[in-house]
């Protein structure tokens, strides 16, 4: 996101935000402005959350995530992740969203996948893989219990599903079963 160009510059600062007393939400923000050749605003950011409270933190929330804004190009990007985060101290939660957006221009448009899109669209080019919104509600592979999720919207197109899935595997039988759903609108033609 930083390489080295001939006449740019970068002026940057850096914030931490906290909520609530004792800090249970936090926010590290880190906004870079370059100019020169270029003129960009990187943003790069962490959220955590911890819930009720520090010393027992039922749910625990990390986010990190990175954006860009290019004013030459009029294009919007920003990626996020789940990173460390767990329900009830034990259950992990993993996933992450992204999203693009090109204001004008050829293939102007936007994408916003929060876990990923429908299994039967196409994403856009230039659109990372997207995780789904997962959590793990055991701690090993047998049994294995696990639920995911996802949510989009293109210029076009309203996507969102959910998965869960059991496996279990003893004295040489095996269950495996799964349920969910996939919704993909498109708009025009509806």
């Amino acid at each position: 996101i930083f390489p080295a160009k001939q006449g740019s510059y970068l002026l940057g600062l850096m914030v931490k935000l906290g909520w609530f007393s004792p800090t249970l939400v936090t926010l590290d923000l880190a906004l870079m402005f370059e100019f020169g050749t270029r003129k960009r605003l990187i943003v790069l950011g962490r959220i955590q959350a911890l819930l009720p409270s520090r010393d027992n933190a039922l749910i625990r929330l990390n986010l990190d995530s990175l954006g860009l804004i290019d004013f030459d190009e009029s294009k919007v990007e920003v990626d996020a992740v789940l990173v460390d985060s767990r329900l009830a101290h034990k259950f992990v939660l993993t996933g992450g969203m992204a999203l693009r957006a090109r204001l004008k221009g050829p293939g102007a448009g936007f994408v916003l996948a929060i876990g990923g899109f429908n299994p039967n669209f196409k994403p856009p080019a230039g659109m990372p893989k997207v995780e789904r919104i997962a959590i793990a509600l055991s701690s090993g592979d047998n049994p294995r219990l696990t639920c995911e999720a996802y949510y989009a919207i293109t210029s076009n197109t309203i996507q969102y599903g959910a998965r869960a899935e059991l496996y279990a595997a003893a004295f040489g039988f095996s269950v495996h079963g799964d349920i969910g759903y996939d919704v993909l609108v498109q708009l025009a033609p509806f």
